[in-house]
């Protein structure tokens, strides 16, 4: 059975680890990097949570999607959550080039689960500009829900 594609008004929230996120020399966060799109050589897809697909209320989505971070993965004190919008990201990639699907994937302990299909994993150039362009606003994690 064919996995629906999220609507390109929606928007999908991407699990970004201390690691990948882009500092100052102070450790100031000053953005992602790339690196935070791109996904395991094991994996079909890149993993995102599709925001809209975690709460009916939009007040709750992005709290309610980090809850779920939290209950099915470690979640480092100075992780963030990246925010993009489904139509701007796949027009930023058509735009260079690569045609992917962001797709709905519910997984058994989490339900708003997606994947963006055929991103390329070694495209370090568009990962780079869909972390700077494609990614709409960022949250540390723990700023988000009562730990």
């Amino acid at each position: 059975m064919s996995q629906p594609n999220l609507p390109d008004e929606d928007h999908f929230v991407r699990y970004v680890p201390w690691q990948r996120v882009r500092k100052d020399a102070d450790d100031n966060v000053i953005g992602i990097l790339g690196e935070a799109f791109r996904r395991r050589e094991i994996d079909g897809g890149l993993s995102v949570n599709w925001l809209e697909r975690a709460n009916p209320d939009p007040q709750r989505q992005l709290a309610a999607t980090v809850a779920i971070f939290l209950s099915t993965m470690t979640v480092g004190k100075k992780a963030r959550v990246a925010v993009a919008n489904v139509g701007r990201f796949k027009a930023i990639c058509s735009e260079h080039g690569t045609r992917v699907r962001v797709v709905h994937a519910p997984e058994p302990d989490n339900e708003p689960h997606s994947e963006i299909r055929q991103l390329p994993r070694d495209d370090i150039e568009l990962l780079e500009i869909l972390a700077v362009d494609a990614v709409l606003e960022h949250f540390r994690c723990h700023d988000l829900v009562d730990c």
